[in-house]
């Protein structure tokens, strides 16, 4: 009998994406922020206490929004879908690789993954760690599968204050890298990036968009 560990998490995330990579997505997270904060400022009906109850809504959109926009430029590695939970009462997107689907979630602490969700423990069913109680060859069982990771960011505040890249297993981290700990690579499009950071009215529409898009926001 022997356990079956998955994938060596870190040594996954850090085959799979550049430094520049991983500081595209501490940016993207980091502009998120300031977009969700903006849009309680720039959009009248937000503007006010009980709108600025919103921002962690609007956050998770954001971000989200400016992962698929990055996407959409090449800037990040993946493909997207959107897909919907088993009810069809919540759509989020998918990020994918080669190997690996990943998802973008907010959360209340830096050890915690997101929230239990049918949708989830599916796409991690190859993270799991599973007894071999008669020490068959299941090598080509785990490779069969992609694996699954997980984003998450701190809620509340004027920035992160954790970004976490790693692998979920039921209620856990197999393990994760705080991206905000990395170097962080400054890259000829920082400039662009920066400059983005400021809310035009295009950026919101744009969000408004995605918004309706995604999450029926609107309808």
């Amino acid at each position: 009998m022997s356990l079956i560990v998955p994938i060596n998490a870190e040594e996954l995330i850090r085959k799979e994406f550049s430094p520049k990579v991983m500081s595209t997505m501490v940016s993207l997270v980091g502009r998120g922020y300031k977009l969700a904060k903006g849009a309680t400022r720039h959009v009248t009906f937000l503007d006010w206490d009980l709108g600025k109850d919103h921002e962690g809504y609007l956050r998770r959109l954001a971000i989200n929004y400016l992962f698929k926009k990055e996407c959409e430029k090449g800037g990040l590695p993946f493909t997207i879908s959107t897909e919907s939970n088993r009810n069809k009462s919540h759509r989020f997107l998918l990020f994918g690789t080669g190997s690996i689907k990943m998802t973008i979630s907010q959360v209340d602490s830096v050890k915690k993954i997101a929230r239990p969700a049918f949708f989830r423990d599916k796409l991690q069913e190859a993270n799991q760690i599973t007894l071999n109680l008669f020490g068959e060859d299941t090598s080509s069982t785990v490779a069969d599968k992609d694996y699954y990771l997980l984003l998450t960011y701190s809620s509340g505040g004027n920035r992160p204050n954790f970004i976490n890249l790693g692998m979920p297993n039921g209620k856990h981290w197999i393990d994760k890298i705080n991206l905000l700990n990395e170097p962080h690579v400054i890259s000829s499009n920082q400039d662009k990036l920066d400059k983005e950071e400021i809310i035009e009215p295009e950026v919101l529409i744009g969000l408004r968009n995605f918004a309706e898009e995604v999450e029926g926001f609107g309808s």
